[in-house]
């Protein structure tokens, strides 16, 4: 078995990436999701994983699998980080 890297939380990439990249602000992207500002905020700063529910929201959210990641990957984000 290889070993594992040590993978960043999910929640990071929604920060560093998307939200800059789509110019969205944590209240704007909370409200596009249908969450909570504190929801989405305690995500994307480690606080809490991404859950089933999440997931399938992140993937509608944006363009769903053939246009972005899919629940599936974001799901696979997060135990690939709860398993390190």
């Amino acid at each position: 078995m290889g070993r594992m890297f040590n993978p960043p939380h999910p929640g990071e990439s929604i920060r560093e990436d998307i939200l800059p990249a789509l110019g969205l602000s944590v209240t704007e992207a909370a409200k596009q999701l249908g969450v909570a500002r504190v929801t989405l905020s305690r995500l994307i700063h480690g606080q809490s994983g991404i859950s089933a529910d999440m997931a399938r929201r992140l993937e509608a959210w944006l363009g769903g699998p053939k246009h972005g990641p899919s629940a599936e990957s974001w799901l696979r984000l997060q135990a690939d980080y709860d398993l390190w």
